[in-house]
């Protein structure tokens, strides 16, 4: 007997943003730019925001990348902005962590 050959945890997580893309009404070319961003910075996950109106929570619509740092002191890295090319510079490269008993100085700084 054979079964279907699952697609790869890549390819889910990609075709599930086309969905959500598709089903929530991104701007025309909003998801080639969050593909194109996440090629080119392979650590991070990029994404669309609508405008937030609500009070106390208002927020313009942009772009949002978070990388998870693998259960260090900081959880996630999180950036924002309102434009493809401003999100880019945000998305540095994020080091290997120290895992010994003194703690990881690069989240520590972050704190």
């Amino acid at each position: 007997m054979t079964f279907p050959k699952w697609p790869s945890d890549f390819a889910r997580v990609r075709n599930n943003q086309r969905l959500i893309a598709e089903r929530t009404g991104w701007p025309d070319g909003t998801l080639q730019a969050c593909v194109d961003l996440e090629d080119r910075h392979p650590d991070w996950h990029v994404s669309w925001m609508p405008e937030n109106a609500t009070p106390g929570w208002e927020r313009p619509a942009g772009f949002y990348a978070s990388h998870p740092t693998g259960g260090h002191t900081v959880k996630k890295i999180e950036a924002f902005a309102p434009t493809a090319a401003e999100l880019e510079p945000l998305l540095f490269e994020v080091p290997q962590h120290d895992r010994s008993i003194r703690g990881c100085g690069w989240c520590l700084a972050r704190l």
